[in-house]
């Protein structure tokens, strides 16, 4: 795929497409990531008016959400819409050329509340990316390869006005185009948590030019300054990384005090240490106690004279003006105003627990969106992915965009929130660590979309979402995320059929029965996944009997389709090398230069029918879990349910997952997986992957010959021992890197 201008997450999922019968959506899915957003976006800043911006804010949500039809996808509305554009374009037969192209963009424009000229550019990137995957090795049987030319040459007919067959979107099952998303995006995965299901506040900023390695490298501990542990003969290397030194960011570490830099570390790991001086991301400019403000955020919505999940979808909390006045903080009686400027309608309710609560709940009327059924493509999901807030609740806090206040006229009033909001973290790489001792590094969402303000009524469910692009943000706190998809807990085996157990350090907790609680007669399922030390319950709501998968069937599930993917790698015996498609052999001008080709797959069936056979399993541990929910239980009694059910979790053992079968040196990371009980197996893997060992020194002290690797610890042992002492003027930095810094020379001697 390195004939397609895109990075490489999305040739994975033009890739995946071609192989599972779905090119044409996988296409339109990356051209959309790859493209400017087309949907009108309105600024308040040019707005004539707040009841201007907000008009349009309204309108602009709405399309998005009619598109989205509940997936909370960005990559599956974007489709929708492509499904929506091509539904009125093929009905325009009589027209040919720019008018049929200009007739159907009016429609569309008018009825979906879109940009012409960023459409145009998306339906450009469409026909680009068509035209260049047709030359292109494509994976998968001569019957698979067959298909994949039939559809991309139908997508290049249909924009030439050609094309009068059957309709364009092949695909019309959902599952099969998450069950997409999720494998070609599982490098990119985060893990959600509701507000008041977190384990702790988010910590502070951390400090120095360290912790951005940090974040992407996994925690360090104290007694690893002097020694790093490296990866080496990893599954997916053909050879050991290379010592990659970056002497800027080392030097930066080096400060003027090395007594701040002490306290500076003291004051974070007492951040993660203690939950309660920490406070929200919503509520940071209170300084609020994080357990006191979620705990105050439940007690407001229960006081609502409605009771029921259909009134928490309706209803946000807002941060109430008390005795000691805090920015971003309103009074009471000012509340109603301040939301339906927000909102753009009045609330109906508007209740709190006391006098000196510092939050009020604000519920939202009745309100229902029209769902958008299309003729082909994705329909709209029932039931929807989260059980979320309704429109008025989300604009009222997509109001600020991204911003955690609003100004009307100099009066600042915080952004509304939810105790039921879902965020996402990225996990640390390369570390085991649990959840509660990581860095919290939280995903930023798109706020125009249906994804910027996810929330879930529901107790027990738990969510992934992955993304097409990441960026990790100036505050080293938040990873800007695009191309989002919020997956429900089962669909996490969608992501297993790509991920690399031995990178991703991966384990499983097992049990009897749907919930794990059932007889030892009953088949061992799978209750919870757990991927760099963030765990994924299956166990579904809490009203509901358990929504856990069979694992020997999961299992044999996930072995095939990786195994198809493995074969569909593989390249043919004939032609290993690619030749220089601008050469010619000598005597050969007449004839085409021969091309890369793929071994056709030597399984009876297609990957795409091997995938159904993974899609059915997680489709029916969703219809059963559906099926056995109890909606008139209480929400109390599936609280208490559900703490039952986290504790019979947590007293499971986890079972480490790893790749099973000796390493052949081919795409080695696709392995079938297992299941090591073994404590003594899995830690013998381990050390087999991981090892520790002394890397190279970068600094030697002049007087002693001392060598070491971090200029810290240099310029700590000059300070201690007197051995260098700084000029007038001269910074420790300048110092260690004059005087000690080795030479490349110098590096290999040591």
């Amino acid at each position: 795929m390195d004939g397609l201008p895109l990075d490489v997450s999305l040739c994975r999922l033009v890739w995946f497409g071609t192989l599972w019968g779905c090119t044409i959506e996988a296409v339109v899915m990356a051209a959309a990531c790859s493209s400017k957003d087309p949907f009108n976006s309105p600024s308040r800043i040019f707005a004539e008016s707040d009841e201007a911006y907000l008009a349009g804010l309204r309108l602009s949500w709405m399309a998005r959400r009619r598109f989205d039809g509940g997936h909370f996808s960005e990559p599956i509305m974007m489709l929708r819409l492509f499904a929506y554009w091509a539904m009125h374009f093929g009905k325009l037969a009589q027209l040919k050329g720019k008018a049929r192209f200009d007739t159907a963009l009016g429609i569309v424009s008018k009825n979906a509340n879109i940009h012409p000229g960023r459409f145009q550019s998306f339906l450009a990137n469409i026909m680009d990316l068509a035209e260049r995957a047709r030359f292109l090795p494509l994976p998968g049987s001569p019957e698979t390869v067959a298909k994949t030319m039939q559809d991309l040459g139908r997508l290049m007919s249909f924009f030439r006005c050609e094309h009068t067959g059957p309709s364009l979107l092949r695909t019309k099952s959902e599952t099969k185009l998450r069950a997409l998303l999720a494998a070609a995006f599982s490098e990119q995965l985060l893990v959600g948590r509701r507000f008041i299901d977190q384990l702790r506040g988010p910590p502070k900023r951390p400090r120095g030019a360290g912790a951005m390695a940090s974040v992407l490298a996994g925690p360090r501990k104290a007694e690893e300054d002097e020694e790093e542990a490296q990866s080496y003969d990893h599954p997916t290397d053909e050879t050991e990384p290379d010592d990659i030194f970056d002497l800027n960011a080392e030097l930066a570490t080096i400060e003027e005090d090395e007594d701040d830099l002490e306290d500076d570390d003291d004051e974070e790991s007492q951040d993660l240490e203690d939950d309660d001086d920490v406070a929200t991301g919503d509520d940071v400019q209170t300084r609020l106690p994080w357990k006191k403000a979620r705990d105050e955020m439940i007690w407001a919505v229960n006081s609502l004279p409605e009771k029921g999940r259909k009134v928490h979808q309706r209803t946000v909390v807002a941060k109430l003006q008390t005795s000691q006045d805090t920015a971003g903080t309103v009074t009471l009686d000012r509340l109603p105003d301040v939301m339906a400027k927000l909102a753009g309608r009045a609330p109906q309710h508007v209740a709190r627990k006391g006098k000196e609560s510092e939050f009020a709940a604000v519920c939202f009327p009745r309100e229902t969106v029209k769902e958008l059924d299309l003729p082909s493509g994705p329909s709209f999901l029932t039931p929807p992915t989260l059980e979320g807030a309704t429109p008025s609740a989300s604009i009222s806090h997509s109001f600020s965009m991204g911003s955690f206040f609003v100004d009307f006229d100099g009066d600042l009033v915080a952004r509304p929130s939810s105790p039921y909001q879902l965020s996402f973290f990225l996990p640390e790489r390369n570390t085991s660590s649990e959840e509660d001792k990581q860095q919290q590094i939280r995903g930023v969402l798109e706020a125009r979309n249906p994804v910027g303000f996810p929330c879930h009524v529901n107790a027990g469910d738990d969510f992934f979402c992955t993304a097409a692009s990441m960026q990790l943000l100036g505050s080293r706190t938040s990873v800007r995320v695009n191309g989002v998809t919020i997956f429900r807990a089962a669909e996490i085996l969608f992501a297993l059929a790509t991920l690399c157990p031995e990178r991703s350090f991966m384990s499983v907790r097992l049990g009897h029965g749907p919930a794990g609680g059932s007889r030892s007669s009953s088949p061992e399922h799978l209750l919870a996944v757990k991927i760099l030390g963030w765990e994924i319950s299956l166990l579904g709501d809490e009203r509901g009997e358990g929504g856990a998968v069979v694992a020997e069937e999961a299992l044999e599930a996930i072995q095939e389709v990786r195994a198809s993917i493995k074969a569909a790698m593989a390249r043919s015996n004939e032609d290993d090398t690619v030749e220089d498609l601008t050469t010619l052999n000598a005597g050969q001008e007449d004839k085409e230069p021969k091309k890369r080709k793929l071994r056709p797959s030597r399984y009876e069936d297609t990957p795409e029918k091997v995938l159904d056979k993974l899609l059915a399993v997680v489709q029916e541990a969703s219809e059963r879990l559906s099926f056995s929910i109890d909606h008139q239980m209480r929400m109390h009694e599936a609280a208490e349910r559900g703490r039952k059910r986290r504790e019979k979790l947590k007293a499971t053992k986890e079972e480490e997952v790893l790749l099973a079968g000796e390493e052949s040196g081919f795409v080695d990371f696709l392995r079938p997986l297992e299941f090591c009980k073994d404590p003594a197996v899995a830690a013998a893997r381990s050390l087999k992957r991981w090892a520790k060992k002394a890397p190279a020194a970068k600094f030697r002290c002049p007087v002693c010959e001392e060598v070491f690797v971090r200029a810290r610890a240099c310029r700590k042992h000059l300070k201690t021992t007197g051995h260098l002492c700084r000029e007038a003027g001269q910074s420790w930095k300048s110092l260690v890197e004059e005087r000690c810094l080795l030479e490349p020379a110098q590096l290999k001697q040591t």
